[in-house]
């Protein structure tokens, strides 16, 4: 069976811990929710009722720790409750396995697109917006405009830089990245169509589109060695021989009941021991729905 993570109108996973077993997003825009064990919550980091814009967005690797929007960028710790790190502009999208530093894109102003928070101190990102952060807290990735184009960049030993991508594509974006940071994973595009992307070590991969002619590498697991994201309209995984596989065939391989699933999206992807646990979202028997799954390795 498939655990649905349950919602309404309908809820959109969007991250899971690196132990499988916390899920963080939104059932609509502006009301975020945190799943653990098959028990769904309301989850509202702030308790300013004039607070509306309220988002799940990035978790720690146990789960206890979660980022996002509430009014403005916030990290919010079990037991502790939630810390403003900054006004409405900002946003935290993704958050160190330890929980100790968070990525946050900044809107709206020119010298300015992103920071790295800590106790310690925050290191302003001037050039591109993070998307994503390593299990290390070590690298962060995301988008610059450059010259009109959209490319995929990386913050790491204190140095900004575009990832490399082959002349025949116009833009990249980085969406995930694994604990070490040396494996990200996102899209490169060009007039041509939208491709699912990996950079190892700074080297360029172009994934297995399962000849649809759009795909998006959107998570990874811890070790670097599983991608998930979508191709075309359908859900998939990569494995580390770079084969794509879709996830309705997954799941059906390893004996789960499909029926009435249709599988859009994989926004969170966890390895723990000889198990991937899934998150993301598709249709229920025709009705938004997000999902929540695990299988084993062959």
């Amino acid at each position: 069976m498939i655990p649905r993570v349950k919602g309404i109108p309908s809820p959109h996973p969007y991250a899971i811990s690196a132990d499988g077993k916390t899920v963080v997003g939104q059932f609509a825009p502006g009301n975020p929710f945190t799943w653990r064990g098959g028990n769904t919550a309301t989850f509202r980091p702030s308790s300013n009722v004039n607070v509306l814009d309220q988002y799940a967005q990035g978790v720690s690797a146990d789960g206890k720790t979660i980022v996002g929007k509430a009014g403005g960028a916030y990290i919010w710790i079990r037991g502790k409750g939630m810390k403003s790190l900054g006004d409405s502009s900002t946003f935290a999208y993704g958050v160190s396995e330890d929980g100790t530093k968070v990525a946050c894109q900044v809107d709206g102003k020119k010298d300015r697109k992103g920071f790295i928070w800590s106790e310690s101190g925050v290191i302003n990102l001037e050039s591109f917006s993070p998307i994503c952060m390593s299990g290390s807290g070590k690298v962060v990735a995301g988008i610059q405009m450059v010259k009109g184009s959209v490319r995929a960049f990386y913050f790491h030993d204190q140095v900004a830089e575009a990832l490399p991508i082959p002349d025949e594509f116009s833009d990249s974006a980085a969406f995930a990245t694994n604990r070490d940071g040396n494996v990200i994973v996102g899209n490169v595009f060009n007039s041509n169509g939208t491709f699912a992307a990996s950079w190892t070590n700074g080297k360029f991969v172009k994934l297995d589109n399962l000849a649809q002619q759009e795909a998006v590498a959107k998570s990874v697991t811890r070790d670097g060695k599983y991608i998930g994201g979508y191709a075309g309209s359908e859900a998939v995984v990569w494995s580390p021989d770079g084969k794509a596989n879709y996830v309705e065939r997954i799941f059906q391989h390893s004996g789960a009941n499909t029926s009435g699933w249709k599988f859009e999206s994989v926004n969170g992807i966890a390895r723990v021991g000889d198990k991937i646990y899934i998150t993301g979202w598709g249709h229920l028997n025709g009705k938004d729905a997000g999902y929540y799954g695990s299988f084993k390795i062959d």
